[in-house]
């Protein structure tokens, strides 16, 4: 799967249907005025940290944030025991061993408890035997 939009015009519908201001983006995230700037303008696209804040502030669908074709509204997900997860890109599938390199292809997602999200920007990878 391809993203359909870019970072920067899908960032920038969403501070338009939420109707803030950048710096509003700025005192709800943290993110410096600069950086939102430079999203805006397309010379910086957001790492999994500040994409989890852009969408945290903004309430869209981080992977709807990314570009691709998902709905833009936010669905709280829960695991079985009603832990706040959320999804992580599954970027591509590698093979069991050593000597082998993953290819980057965006395949879909990955549900992971929130707390281990805010630990920094993740991805995951599929895994098959050889």
């Amino acid at each position: 799967m391809k993203p359909i939009d870019t970072f920067q015009n899908r960032l920038q519908k969403a501070i338009n249907f939420k109707n803030i201001k950048p710096v509003e983006l700025h005192e709800k995230t943290g993110i410096s005025e600069s950086l939102i700037s430079k999203y805006l303008s397309g010379n910086a696209v957001a790492r999994q940290r500040k994409l989890t804040l852009l969408a945290d502030a903004l309430y869209v669908n981080e992977v709807w944030l990314m570009g691709y074709d998902v709905p833009m509204e936010r669905k709280i997900k829960t695991d079985k025991l009603g832990n706040p997860i959320v999804e992580v890109p599954l970027l591509g599938i590698v093979k069991a061993g050593y000597d082998y390199l993953a290819q980057e292809n965006w395949i879909g997602t990955v549900d992971v408890d929130k707390k281990l999200a805010e630990s920094g920007d993740l991805f995951a990878l599929e895994v098959k035997r050889r």
